[in-house]
């Protein structure tokens, strides 16, 4: 069996009306990561010192960095990555994954190719704050690394 990477998808980005919406540009990926982690984290309550059982503790949204290398866009016009991530130039007309805030939000769709033809993976990071992006210029590839939070509790996985 093949062994699936990145190097066999492609990241969507999108705004508000999500990856069917209008505003999405999708990058086919030559080569990156990808790291999440979902916290559900527990109030242990004790009686007199002893552990008597356990709660739920408040959510916890999901952090998710990528690191991407890629050449060219597919769709979307002109807008690169970084524009649709901070919403300037071609994608300052998008609007934020998350209603009633000032933060702007995307929604990042992860596909994974199968290359022995069965189903793609398909996994989604709705409300995605980008918090941290960089962008390195090179020859044949750019390189993109973006870390944030998804005010999600885990992502949609298909």
């Amino acid at each position: 069996m093949p062994v699936r990477s990145l190097r066999d998808g492609t990241i969507k980005i999108a705004d508000n009306a999500g990856t069917g919406g209008a505003n999405v540009i999708t990058v086919a990926v030559e080569e990156g990561d990808l790291s999440f982690t979902e916290r559900h984290p527990a109030n242990i309550v004790l009686d007199r010192g002893v552990i008597d059982h356990a709660r739920k503790a408040n959510d916890e949204p999901v952090e998710l960095s990528f690191s991407i290398r890629f050449q060219y866009f597919l769709g979307g016009g002109v807008i690169n990555p970084y524009e649709a991530l901070t919403k300037t130039s071609g994608a300052a007309a998008w609007t934020s994954d998350l209603a009633n805030t000032d933060v702007y939000a995307v929604v990042i769709e992860f596909t994974i190719d199968d290359p022995a033809g069965g189903a793609d993976e398909v996994l989604t990071f709705a409300n995605f704050i980008p918090e941290e992006i960089s962008f390195t210029e090179g020859d044949p590839h750019d390189s993109l690394s973006v870390s944030g939070r998804a005010v999600i509790t885990a992502p949609t996985i298909a």
